[in-house]
C-alpha cells in the first residue's frame, strides 16, 4: 500500500529488523513503533488471531484472518497437505490496527481432491510469537472444469415488450448459428401472448429480430429448419383440429392450417423436425389424443398414436427403418378418470401399426434422438420417487434392443420445472441439459455440472432449451426471470427475455468469491501503478475499505463515518504517496477518510453546519470526484445546486468555487490525472445530456463536448489507457414508459488527437454506473448494471468485436454499482455486491468478486 521500510539499518539484524523487512505493509507505520516506544522489559506475545479456512473453489483455498486487536503485528500463515505435519510457509504480512480488520488470503498453490491444514502465528513488534492457531482440514473436490458458460440475452428489435421468450423453442442452422422462435407477453392484470417473434444470429455472431404475427398469437411456438435453412413455424390452430403452419417466403411469412384430429378441441405443436430430402415429422396432442403429422414432400399426413391426457411435450424422431419413433410421458386416460402415469416409446411397423412399449413410470420431459450409427439415445424426468427427481438416461441399440438405462442425476425437487434436453458432443457421446445443470457423458462416466457451482451463470429451474454444434459443444436457451420482489414483476416493470448460454472449452472459467457479509453499498473503486485495486464501500451506517494485493484482499471498517446514501456516491482517490482518500457526502458534511503511512485521519472538508447547509446539498446531489495532482495535492470536484464546484485540500483548509463562472450543470462525474500532471474530469451536462470533457491545468480550465447526441446517465468511469490517453464510459437513456432507464453503454476513446465513441452493448436497459480498465495489452474491460435484468455484466473488446457476458448470477439482487480491474497477468477482478431473491435492498449486501484469468 505504498509503505517502506527504512533500509539503513547497520546493527546486527533483530527479530525486530527482520519482521519489518518481511512485512513491508507496516512501513513507518510499525518502524516508528519500534524506534519511538521503549519496550517493557518483559515482552508479551500479541493475542492470538482467528483463523477459517474453507474452499471456494476447485482451483483454491480461501484462509481468513480476523482480529480486533488495536496494535499491529506481523503473522506467518504456513499450509501443510493430506495431514503430513509438515507445513511450508504461504504467506508473511501484517495486520495493522484498525476497528475491524480481516484478512483474506486466496492460495491457489493447491490440487483438486487433495486435503491442506492451515495454521497462522502472530508474532510481536519485538519478535515474540503467539501460539499457532490451527484450521480445520479443507479438502477440495476433484472435478475441475475445462471451459466457460457466456451467457447473453437473445435481443430483441422492439422495446415496447417488456416479457418476451414464452413457449420458445431454439435450434441450429447448417452453419451452427442459433435460431429461435418465442412469444411476446403483454401484462393486463395477467400475461397475454400478443405477438410472435423469430430471432436469428448472423455470421458476426449478433442477434437479429423481427415480429411474425399470425391470425392469433399462442402461448408457445415450435421451430424447424428445411434442409435449405428456411424456418418453418407450428402453433396451435386458429380453429378446432388444426395446427397453424408458419413459412417464411423471402421477406414475407405465409400461413397455412394443417388439419390433423376431427376431434372439436385446439390442438397445440409439441415438436418438429426436417429430414435431409425435405420430409418432416410433427408432434402434436389435445386432451383427448395425441399424434404425428407427416409431411412426404407434397402434402401433410396425420395419425393418431394413442388416446389419453399427457404430462409433457411429446418428441419424436426417425429410426434406422425410416419410422417414426415418438416418446410421452402417458398421464391419464381419455376420459380423464384413470391415472396412468408412464413414460412409453412408440414406433410403427411396416403395416402401419404402431407398437408401444413403456419404458418408465411418472416422468416428464422425454426428449429423443438418432446418432449417425441408427442407435436411439432416450433422456427423462424420472419423478415416480415423490421426493426426488431424477435425470435418466438409457440407449437403444437396435429396434429389437432392449433400453439400457442410466441414473445420471438425483436432486430434491424444487423450482418451477422438470426438464432434459438431449445432444451429441462431437464424438457421438450424450450431453444431457436439464433443470438446473449440465451432464456429460465421459469414458470413466457422467460429469455433471450444476446451478451449484459458480462457474455456471445458468438458471436453468425457468424453461430451457438445449442445442449443440457440429462440434459437440452445447449450448442453453432459457428463460431469465430476474431475482426481484414479486409486486414488481407482476406489475411488468422488469424484463423478462430469454438468453443463451454458450460453452467455451477453450476458456479459464470465470468464477465467484464471497469476500465479506458485512457491507456492499455505494461500491467505488480504482486500479493503482501496481494493478493493485482498491475499494471503498458501506454497511448499513459505516465506512469499509479494502485492497486486493495479489492473493491477499484486505478490509477494514471506519466507525463512525455517517455514510447515508445507497446510489454508488463514495469518491476515491490515491496519492503518488500511496495515501488513499475516501470520500464521503453526508448530512454531516463532505468527509474525508484518509489512510496514509502516517496512520488513519478524518477530516471535515465542508461542514454543513457552518456552510449553508451545503452539506444537506452534497448528499443531494452527484457523487463526489477526489483527484489527487502530482504534488500530493487534493482536488475534489463536486456539484452543488447541480452547479460544478472545484475546491482542494491542502491538509489545513478546503477552498472551493464554481467552475466558468458556475455556467456548469454537471452530474455523472469521474476523472483521472494523466502523466504530465493534467485533470481530466468527465460529467453528463444536467441541461441536454451531452458528455463533457474537462481539463484542468496549472488553474486553466477548459473543455469540450464529447456526446453531443444527448440522454446520457447513470455515472461515468474515466481511466487511462496504456497510452496514457484518457477513456470514458458512459451510458444512454431510454425511456420505459415515463421512467428513465438505462439504454446502451459507449465507450468514448481518445487516439491522441481525437475522440471516438462506439457502442459497447445495447441488449436492452445496460450500462449503468459503468467502471472501466485496460489491460495490459490495451483490451478494454467495462462492468456496469444491466436494469431489465437485474444483472452486473462485463463486456470486453475481442478481435471479433465487444464479448458481452452476465457475471451476477440470476439468483442474486446486485446493487447497481460495480468495479473492474485487471492485473499484470491479464485476469480480470470484478467487484459487486449483492443480497438474494430480491433483497439486497432490505439487508445488507455481501462484497462479492468474480475472476478470470490464472
Amino acid at each position: 500500500m505504498g509503505f517502506h521500510v527504512q533500509d539503513n539499518i547497520e546493527e546486527e539484524p533483530t527479530m525486530t529488523h527482520s519482521l519489518l523487512t518481511t512485512f513491508p505493509m507496516l512501513g513507518v507505520l510499525l518502524f516508528s513503533a519500534c524506534n519511538f516506544v521503549e519496550a517493557p522489559e518483559k515482552k508479551f506475545p500479541p493475542p492470538q488471531p482467528f483463523l477459517v479456512a474453507s474452499n471456494v473453489q476447485w482451483r483454491e483455498v480461501m484462509v481468513e484472518v480476523y482480529t480486533n486487536y488495536m496494535t499491529p503485528f506481523g503473522i506467518r500463515l504456513e499450509r501443510s497437505s493430506a495431514g503430513d505435519g509438515v507445513f511450508v510457509t504461504v504467506l508473511e504480512t501484517a495486520m495493522v490496527p484498525m476497528d475491524s480488520n480481516h484478512l483474506l488470503f486466496f492460495d491457489e498453490d493447491v490440487e483438486p481432491g487433495q486435503t491442506y491444514v492451515y495454521r497462522v502465528t502472530a508474532i510481536s513488534l519485538e519478535g515474540v510469537e503467539a501460539d499457532p492457531v490451527l484450521s480445520a482440514s479443507v479438502t477440495l473436490p476433484d472435478n475441475p472444469h475445462d471451459g466457460v458458460w457466456r451467457a447473453t440475452p437473445v435481443v430483441v428489435s422492439e422495446t415496447e415488450f417488456r416479457h418476451t421468450g414464452a413457449g420458445f423453442d431454439a435450434v441450429l442452422d447448417s452453419q451452427g448459428r442459433s435460431r429461435v422462435c418465442s412469444v411476446d407477453l403483454t401484462f393486463q392484470n395477467q400475461f397475454v401472448p400478443e405477438r410472435l417473434r423469430y430471432s436469428w444470429k448472423d455470421e458476426t455472431g449478433h442477434w437479429n429480430s423481427e415480429s411474425v404475427i399470425p391470425s392469433v398469437a399462442r402461448n408457445q411456438c415450435v421451430l424447424a429448419l428445411s434442409p435449405e435453412d428456411v424456418p418453418h413455424l407450428f402453433l396451435q390452430g386458429t380453429g378446432v383440429g388444426n395446427i397453424l403452419h408458419l413459412v417464411k417466403n423471402g421477406d414475407q411469412w405465409e400461413e397455412e392450417s394443417l388439419a390433423v384430429d376431427e376431434f372439436p378441441t385446439s390442438i397445440s405443436a409439441d415438436s418438429a423436425s426436417f429430414s435431409a430430402d425435405g420430409t418432416a415429422l410433427v408432434t402434436w396432442q389435445n386432451p383427448q389424443r395425441f399424434g404425428i403429422v407427416e409431411f412426404d414432400g407434397t402434402q401433410w399426413t396425420s395419425s393418431i398414436i394413442e388416446t389419453g391426457m399427457l404430462r409433457s411435450p411429446m418428441t419424436a424422431t426417425l429410426t434406422s427403418e425410416g419410422q417414426p419413433g415418438v416418446v410421452y410421458s402417458h398421464y391419464m386416460t381419455e376420459d380423464h378418470q384413470t391415472i396412468t402415469n408412464s413414460m412409453r416409446y412408440a414406433t410403427r411397423d411396416i403395416a402401419g401399426n404402431w407398437i408401444i412399449e413403456e419404458v418408465s413410470g411418472d416422468s416428464l420431459s422425454p426428449q429423443i434422438l438418432k446418432d449417425a450409427q441408427g442407435r436411439l439415445h432416450l433422456t427423462w424426468v424420472d419423478v415416480s420417487s415423490g421426493d426426488n427427481a431424477v435425470v435418466m438416461y438409457a440407449v437403444k441399440e437396435t429396434a429389437s434392443s432392449p433400453w439400457e438405462k442410466e441414473v445420471v442425476w438425483d436432486y430434491q425437487r424444487g423450482g418451477n420445472a422438470f426438464q432434459t434436453r438431449i445432444g451429441l458432443d462431437g464424438e457421438g457421446r450424450p450431453i444431457l441439459g436439464f433443470s438446473g445443470g449440465l451432464a456429460r457423458k465421459t469414458t470413466s462416466g457422467w460429469v455433471v455440472t450444476t446451478e451449484a457451482d459458480d462457474s455456471i451463470f445458468l438458471d436453468t429451474h425457468n424453461p430451457m432449451d438445449m442445442t449443440v454444434t457440429a462440434g459437440g459443444v452445447p449450448r442453453l436457451t432459457y428463460l431469465a426471470v430476474p431475482s426481484t420482489p414479486l409486486t414488481r414483476l407482476w406489475n411488468s416493470q422488469v424484463q423478462v427475455n430469454l438468453v443463451e448460454a454458450g460453452w467455451d472449452p477453450g476458456e479459464v472459467p470465470l468464477f465467484r468469491r464471497e469476500l465479506t457479509t458485512q457491507g456492499g453499498h455505494n461500491l467505488v473503486g480504482l486500479t493503482d501503478e501496481h494493478r493493485d485495486a482498491h475499494l471503498a464501500y458501506s454497511d448499513d451506517y459505516d465506512l469499509r475499505t479494502a485492497a486486493l494485493d495479489g492473493p491477499v484482499f484486505r478490509y477494514e471498517k471506519w466507525t463512525p463515518s455517517y455514510v447515508e446514501r445507497e446510489n454508488c456516491d463514495l469518491g476515491i482517490a490515491r496519492a503518488p504517496d500511496g495515501t488513499m482518500h475516501h470520500l464521503v457526502p453526508s448530512r454531516a458534511g463532505l468527509l474525508d477518510f484518509q489512510r496514509s503511512g502516517e496512520g488513519y485521519e478524518t477530516h471535515v472538508l465542508v461542514d454543513s453546519d457552518h456552510h449553508d447547509q451545503l452539506g444537506d446539498r452534497l448528499a443531494a446531489d452527484t457523487r463526489p470526484l477526489p483527484l489527487v495532482d502530482s504534488a500530493g495535492l487534493l482536488h475534489v470536484f463536486f456539484t452543488q445546486d447541480q452547479v460544478l464546484q472545484h475546491g482542494t485540500w491542502d491538509n489545513n483548509a478546503f477552498q472551493y468555487e464554481a467552475l466558468a463562472g458556475g455556467s456548469v450543470k454537471a452530474h455523472s462525474l469521474s476523472g483521472v490525472v494523466t502523466a504530465d500532471g493534467v485533470l481530466h474530469v468527465a460529467w453528463v451536462n444536467a441541461e441536454d445530456g451531452s458528455v463533457n470533457l474537462g481539463e484542468l491545468h496549472g488553474g486553466t480550465w477548459s473543455s469540450q463536448v464529447l456526446w453531443e447526441e444527448g440522454e446520457a446517465g447513470f455515472g461515468t468511469a474515466t481511466v487511462l489507457d496504456p497510452q496514457g490517453h484518457a477513456a470514458i464510459a458512459f451510458c444512454r437513456l431510454a425511456l420505459h414508459g415515463a421512467d428513465e432507464v438505462p439504454g446502451a453503454l459507449f465507450l468514448a476513446s481518445d487516439d491522441g488527437g481525437s475522440w471516438t465513441v462506439e457502442l459497447v452493448d445495447d441488449a436492452g436497459e445496460v450500462g449503468a454506473y459503468p467502471s472501466l480498465a485496460f489491460a495490459p495489452d490495451g483490451t478494454a474491460h467495462l462492468s456496469y448494471y444491466g436494469n431489465a435484468q437485474n444483472v452486473i455484466r462485463h463486456s470486453f473488446r475481442s478481435p471479433a468485436g465487444w464479448t458481452l457476458e452476465t457475471v451476477s448470477r440470476y439468483d442474486e439482487s446486485p446493487v447497481p454499482c460495480s468495479v473492474v480491474s485487471v492485473g499484470d497477468d491479464g485476469a480480470v477482478n470484478l467487484f459487486y455486491s449483492a443480497g438474494l431473491e430480491g433483497e439486497a435492498f432490505s439487508i445488507v449486501p455481501e462484497l462479492r468478486q468474480a475472476r478470470r484469468g490464472e
